[in-house]
């Protein structure tokens, strides 16, 4: 367009990069070219199928795309020798005939915004130019899209008579709150809506539109009160340490059996508020057991000696977040050569195929070690040996603050058969050389 008298001629042929082969010259303004454009628009029709309709039938509907103040107005008037679309001198003049336009940018040109009777002008982005609704148009908050809040028209809104302004599908079906607020839009208005689709936000509830024509905003009136938020969590702390031993724990009192041990030490064990006691059984009880060297303090600590095949149960204080538990033991008595396994942790069971076996031959100077991570154990902490009865060193890793876990509640190390086929997350098989989450015989687990 625009190129009477061969102005731009040569610039147009520029498309022919862009896979146009036939390009046509024409000046909408002066008439120029189009003639020629007109045969061949009507050359690439198929008339075959084109029946009769009734005037109230949808006509057919043309989209001419360009850049703003090419003349995409001007060219649709000429074409159908109509002022149906708005010729101005402001570049990124639009009008909506018909259908739904969305802006959910930035449109900084200062051409008016014209949306004539059936058709919707949605989104929540900003339209610089005055913003015209017809009698019969809609203006709809957001859209599938953008659901929070409504345009911006910074060129102001008129609203004629008869139109609706409608809420997005997401709002109509959210749960509203008294008081809550919607920004309809942004920018002044004259003129009132006919209607606002819902009529109501919710049952026994009604719109207070004493600031939509001022503020843009829309008030939800009765109803429940909205819950307050929920707080932010405290950041998590640095990673501490608790160490559980024979003698920096104590009875409780009464207990002349030993079923229970209460955390005695503040520092170096940090155990104050940690405790352990057997699950179930009431026959079973805690002794002193075999002095191990150990990580923990750079000193040695005495082990408890625990009751083979009970399930123990180690309480958290609250606020506490155990991220790994890890035994130090060595087999009190090995007279029957059993195996010797954590048969269950934090909830997992295991078996002697999968279990960490302990090398009975291990001695107080150089003790079994066993490390099972967790995630955000909280409150109570569960784990049960079975074979030769076991002395053992506990020590606990956790935090405080941050998100509670909502998912996975432990994970464990555990050994498994090389044998087994190894796959990524992917479905594709892997060797063992594999870093990351793998599936394996129908379980995760962390490589």
């Amino acid at each position: 367009n625009k190129t009477e008298g061969g102005k731009n001629e040569h610039l147009a042929y520029n498309y022919m990069k862009y896979g146009f082969k036939d390009i046509s010259l024409i000046s909408a303004f002066h008439g120029d070219g189009l003639n020629v454009l007109q045969e061949k628009m009507i050359e690439g029709l198929d008339f075959s199928k084109v029946t009769e309709g009734s005037e109230e039938e949808r006509p057919i509907r043309i989209a001419i795309l360009g850049k703003p103040n090419v003349g995409k107005s001007t060219l649709s008037n000429a074409l159908t020798h109509t002022e149906s679309s708005i010729v101005s001198d402001y570049a990124g003049t639009t009008t909506v005939t018909a259908g739904t336009l969305i802006v959910n940018g930035t449109h900084s040109g200062t051409g008016a915004v014209t949306v004539k009777s059936g058709a919707t002008l949605a989104g929540k982005g900003t339209l610089a130019g005055k913003v015209t609704l017809n009698s019969g148009a809609t203006l709809q908050v957001g859209d599938t899209l953008a659901t929070d809040k409504g345009l911006t028209m910074s060129g102001g809104l008129t609203i004629q008579s008869n139109v609706k302004l409608v809420l997005n599908e997401a709002m109509q079906e959210a749960t509203h709150y008294n008081n809550d607020k919607i920004q309809v839009f942004i920018g002044t208005v004259t003129g009132t809506f006919a209607e606002i689709i819902p009529a109501t936000p919710g049952e026994g509830q009604t719109w207070d539109t004493s600031a939509l024509y001022t503020d843009g905003i829309l008030t939800v009136v009765g109803g429940e009160e909205r819950p307050e938020e929920p707080e932010d969590p405290e950041p998590e702390s640095d990673t501490q340490k608790v160490c559980i031993a024979w003698g920096n724990c104590i009875r409780t009192g009464g207990d002349s059996s030993c079923t229970e041990l209460v955390g005695n030490e503040a520092d170096p064990s940090n155990n104050i508020g940690y405790s352990m006691h057997y699950t179930t059984v009431t026959n079973k009880y805690y002794s002193k057991g075999e002095k191990m060297t150990y990580d923990f303090d750079g000193t040695q600590r005495t082990g408890i000696k625990l009751s083979n095949g009970a399930q123990n149960t180690i309480v958290i204080p609250d606020g506490h977040k155990v991220t790994k538990i890890t035994f130090w033991s060595v087999v009190g008595t090995n007279i029957n050569n059993r195996t010797s396994y954590w048969k269950e942790v934090a909830g997992q069971t295991y078996t002697e195929a999968d279990g960490q076996i302990f090398d009975l031959t291990k001695t107080a100077s150089d003790p079994n070690k066993a490390e099972f991570v967790l995630n955000n154990v909280q409150k109570e902490l569960t784990f049960t040996n079975t074979g030769e009865q076991q002395s053992v060193i506990i020590v606990l890793e956790y935090h405080t603050g941050g998100s509670d876990a909502d998912a996975i509640t432990n994970v464990q190390s555990v050994k498994m058969a090389d044998t087994d086929a190894i796959y990524n997350l992917s479905g594709q098989k892997v060797d063992s050389n594999y870093r990351g989450i793998v599936i394996k015989n129908g379980k995760k687990y962390l490589y």
